[in-house]
């Protein structure tokens, strides 16, 4: 997929695996975190190789928010007029607590939902990523995905942590190896200060 997207020109890729919703009954398309892991890897290594940078929701620069839905960055249309902070909520019914539709579109016009956008802020907070803030990989997978967390996918979250939990040494590995890669897994971050012995 790398090489596909490097010959057509493409520069930066996002990998995220694939999880069943509703939208398929086929469970094959739930990853096996070990091939996930060992195919991310060889993807890493083209990347590096070819200049490209290859980000993925499991190996990220340290912080806060697991993505846009609750940093606030993430503005998504949504088929019937809202407005979703989440690629996932693609319209009202499919919001699993009515926090993540934090606008709408009426009339050529944007209202946006101030309480809404409050109430994000929250999620983060609530018991049922306690249990990760003890992990050690807390910081990469940030607690992991707000909307799985509230439809209790447990089944997508313990995917998800597993191959964070894997992926993480080896890329940490791979920037050992080569330090000069972190423009290829990165955006705008330096090495310089960062010890990864």
């Amino acid at each position: 997929m790398v090489e596909y997207f490097y010959n057509i020109g493409v520069k930066n890729v996002i990998f995220s695996p694939c999880y069943n919703y509703g939208r398929t009954t086929d469970s094959r398309i739930v990853p096996n975190p070990a091939n996930y892991v060992q195919n991310y890897m060889e993807a890493i290594q083209f990347a590096y190789k070819h200049g490209m940078r290859l980000s993925s929701n499991s190996f990220r620069y340290p912080g806060k928010h697991y993505c846009g839905a609750l940093a606030g960055f993430n503005i998504a249309l949504t088929t019937d007029n809202y407005i979703s902070t989440c690629y996932e909520v693609v319209d009202k019914k499919s919001d699993p607590t009515g926090n993540f539709i934090v606008g709408e579109m009426n009339n050529g016009e944007i209202n946006f939902y101030l309480n809404k956008i409050e109430n994000l802020k929250a999620v983060e907070e609530e018991d049922y990523n306690k249990k990760c803030r003890a992990c050690s990989y807390h910081l990469l997978c940030r607690g992991g995905c707000p909307v799985k967390l509230a439809r209790n996918s447990v089944d997508s979250l313990n995917n998800l942590c597993a191959i964070t939990k894997s992926l993480a040494p080896k890329m940490l590995e791979f920037l050992r190896e080569h330090p000069d890669a972190v423009h290829t897994v990165f955006k705008n971050v330096s090495l310089s200060n960062i010890n990864i012995e």
